[in-house]
């Protein structure tokens, strides 16, 4: 969605395209995160009934594409930080970009406490939370911090 109203969340746009790709390229990873056994990702999906060796494959697969999301987020947060930077400095900005790079350290801590506990011969657990999370911690940063972020830095880009 690229119009004037700019901030869908199904498809992760705010109308900036460099979060917009960001955002774009890390859907992509969540959704590999959701197939990783191949089976879709439910309450009765359970690695005790996989052909052995299964699970470990399931792992590997997810400590990989975990690996990728964390490196996507880094450089999405560098990416918003430079920007943030490019923001003129008074109170209403600085509040913004104080709170917005709390949140990227919260995910950061957030995200590595619910990869930490993925069980090699029981992966779906850990599936499933890494999926919540993620999802559920975007969709509110998408809505509390980028859109109003892209809103600053488009008023400010009016101004010049």
């Amino acid at each position: 969605m690229h119009t004037e109203e700019c901030s869908a969340i199904g498809d992760s746009d705010v109308c900036n395209p460099a979060i917009d790709e960001d955002y774009h390229a890390l859907a992509q990873l969540i959704a590999r995160v959701g197939i990783v056994c191949g089976k879709p990702l439910t309450h009765e999906c359970d690695c005790d009934k996989c052909p052995e060796g299964k699970p470990e494959l399931c792992f590997d697969s997810l400590i990989e594409i975990g690996r990728e999301i964390m490196v996507r987020m880094l450089e999405h947060f560098h990416r918003e930080d430079d920007l943030m930077k490019a923001l003129p400095r008074n109170r209403s900005t600085r509040e913004h970009c104080a709170a917005h790079r709390r949140e990227h350290v919260y995910f950061s801590t957030r995200y590595n406490q619910s990869v930490a506990p993925i069980n090699v011969h029981h992966p779906v657990t850990g599936l499933r939370t890494v999926d919540t999370f993620i999802s559920d911690w975007i969709r509110s940063h998408i809505l509390e911090y980028d859109v109003k972020l892209a809103s600053l830095l488009k008023t400010e880009s009016l101004r010049q």
